[in-house]
């Protein structure tokens, strides 16, 4: 677990990731991980998990995602690429 920020242009293939801070991955950045926790990410590159939980998730145009999503805010620029589920939490409103 890294407690600060992270910029990726490499590869990365390990079974759990966790960042707490935010996560750069460049155009060539791989990441492949069955579980990945970070507190935001912004990629450019190419991704594959079973499931990438944060606070803030944001695609570039021409990443790759394979997996599923959970986040609160997630950013998604045309000429991304996304297969998987996405969930987002939904705040309840208040009435009155």
């Amino acid at each position: 677990m890294l407690t600060r920020s992270a910029v990726v242009e490499g590869e990365i293939e390990c079974e759990e990731m966790e960042i707490k801070g935010e996560v750069f991955l460049g155009k060539s950045g791989k990441i492949k991980a069955k579980n990945i926790k970070v507190g935001s990410l912004i990629s450019q590159g190419e991704i594959n998990t079973e499931k990438i939980t944060g606070e803030r998730v944001e695609f570039k145009a021409g990443a790759k995602f394979i997996g599923d999503i959970e986040c609160k805010i997630l950013v998604v620029e045309e000429g991304a690429k996304i297969n998987g589920r996405i969930s987002q939490e939904l705040q309840a409103q208040n009435k009155g």
